[in-house]
């Protein structure tokens, strides 16, 4: 072999092995009607939320419900949501994102290169990410979601929701 060659292939396994992957192991199966109605019965989501896949929105959930044009059983873990009234992502997906978001994942990821863009979204607010972490030592937090989503054919965003609940005990007995 040639030494071109062999450099190539220690090259190829050097970039596979340092790009990150993640694959949903999960074996519960989740119908997304379920789903839904679990979240809508807590109040997260309004009973007809937009529905995203793979970063894509698809249309309103009662737009598919009785379609086939999405799958309607899920790995657990492939499966998320982000609540209702987020204006942040009316921005993104239009006025159907103030329903609450479920959010559908079913592919595998592999990146060798960090987000373009990080979002912190902190009681509804987009923050730096000093004043996120400043929070978050400050503050009881209630955590909300975090996911990446495509912003164009190369590139994706990740986003961190949290809620400040209370302070923590230790400040108040300062």
């Amino acid at each position: 072999m040639t030494k071109s060659v062999l450099f190539m292939i220690i090259m190829f396994f050097g970039m596979l092995l340092s790009c990150k992957t993640s694959k949903y192991n999960s074996i519960e199966i989740v119908k997304l009607d379920d789903y839904i109605s679990s979240l809508f019965n807590k109040g997260y989501i309004n009973s007809n939320p937009l529905i995203v896949k793979n970063g894509l929105p698809v249309t309103s959930y009662s737009l598919i419900k009785d379609s086939d044009s999405i799958p309607k059983m899920f790995k657990q873990n492939s499966l998320t949501y982000i609540k209702k009234d987020y204006g942040f992502f009316e921005n993104i997906w239009g006025d159907e994102a103030l329903n609450g978001v479920v959010l559908i994942n079913d592919m595998l990821h592999m990146r060798c290169y960090g987000p373009k863009e990080v979002i912190y979204l902190l009681n509804k607010e987009k923050v730096d990410s000093e004043k996120y972490l400043d929070a978050i030592k400050k503050y009881k937090m209630t955590y909300l979601n975090e996911f990446t989503f495509p912003m164009d054919q190369n590139n994706y965003a990740h986003i961190s929701i949290a809620e400040i609940t209370e302070l923590r005990i230790k400040e108040l007995k300062e």
